[in-house]
């Protein structure tokens, strides 16, 4: 894979040598997500190996994955012709938006469950410390009438 994508990149050239016509012309939408999916690659892999250890490595490792794959497709689709490489495109597109929107739900339900469960914790143990000390005042108040209620004020 190392050099696989500077191989076709030349094919690519030697594809559109001696045309009038340049790439940029023909397949915008395909170099474009190209162009974009490859620095957004690069551009992840460069943020993971300044990393030394983070909880972010394996979100980000998926996120260089879609780009690599979306840049993937996306040369293949230089090679077809204009109407034809939209359809791969855009079924790539939508299918790693929605992937990538499913991931971010599922930790932002992770999150909000997080923090969902620190709320019911807070919750209980304010409920425990208002019991012990609601007991603590029947105890005290039975304690200083001797086991007599004292009758109530009108």
């Amino acid at each position: 894979m190392k050099y696989g994508v500077p191989v076709v990149l030349v094919l690519l050239t030697l594809k559109y040598q001696g045309k009038t016509e340049s790439i940029f012309h023909e397949n915008a939408a395909a170099l474009w997500c190209f162009i974009t999916a490859t620095f957004g690659y690069w551009l992840i892999v460069g943020t993971i190996k300044g990393m030394i250890s983070s909880k972010w490595i394996r979100t980000l490792r998926r996120a260089a994955l879609a780009s690599a794959l979306v840049s993937a497709i996306s040369l293949v689709c230089l090679f077809l012709p204009y109407p034809v490489s939209l359809v791969p495109l855009v079924v790539v597109l939508t299918s790693t938006v929605s992937l990538v929107v499913l991931y971010a739900f599922s930790l932002f339900i992770r999150w909000a469950g997080n923090k969902m469960k620190g709320v019911l914790v807070r919750a209980r143990q304010d409920s425990i410390i208002s019991e012990v000390s609601l007991c603590l005042v029947i105890r005290n108040d039975h304690m200083l009438t001797g086991g007599y209620k004292l009758p109530a004020h009108d």
